[in-house]
């Protein structure tokens, strides 16, 4: 048995490339010099259309809307540590935390949301925690009300929000609630 020569898919190719290149060359030359010129003119332009549309411009559109994600939650990462730094000032000057520990947790969030005029759009309780669904609620007013389950001993452990067009506003706002 006689072995190939590693060389023989090196030369099919090359006889297939010397086809093809003898096909573009008669084609070519049966154009007029005018058709010539143009597509001379017009190939690099074509091209950099092509690497614009398919590359650059791709790249560019994302990074634009990761910057404005990246804005944003640097705001509401600045909101959270003001809040924050506001309950721990309010617990170092002594102000009481009051626990609710006589009602059930699903009890005590429903009432402060109704208090702080958030809808509950769900609820659902588990072993020693709620999962509560908000939707479209303006991102201070869910801000305070954290902050004044946090007075209660009512930790959320589990926070993600959804960003509507408008400002300021989320549109669905997912929590974990537990006790302290």
């Amino acid at each position: 048995m006689s072995n190939p020569s590693p060389f023989l898919g090196l030369t099919v190719f090359t006889e297939q490339y010397q086809q093809l290149r003898a096909r573009f060359s008669r084609y070519w030359h049966g154009l007029s010099l005018r058709e010539r010129r143009l597509f001379m003119v017009m190939a690099p332009v074509v091209g950099v259309w092509i690497i614009w549309m398919g590359i650059v411009y791709p790249i560019n559109s994302k990074t634009q809307q990761l910057q404005g994600q990246l804005y944003s939650n640097e705001q509401m990462l600045g909101r959270v540590h003001s809040f924050a730094s506001a309950i721990t000032a309010l617990k170092a000057e002594g102000h009481s935390v009051s626990t609710l520990t006589d009602q059930p947790l699903n009890r005590v969030i429903n009432q402060s949301a109704s208090k702080a005029k958030l809808t509950i759009s769900s609820m659902r309780s588990q072993a020693d925690s709620v999962q509560v669904q908000l939707a479209n609620a303006p991102f201070t007013q869910i801000m305070d009300w954290i902050a004044n389950l946090e007075q209660s001993n009512i930790v959320a452990s589990h926070v993600r929000f959804e960003k509507t067009d408008r400002p300021g506003v989320v549109s669905t706002a997912r929590l974990e609630f537990k006790r302290l």
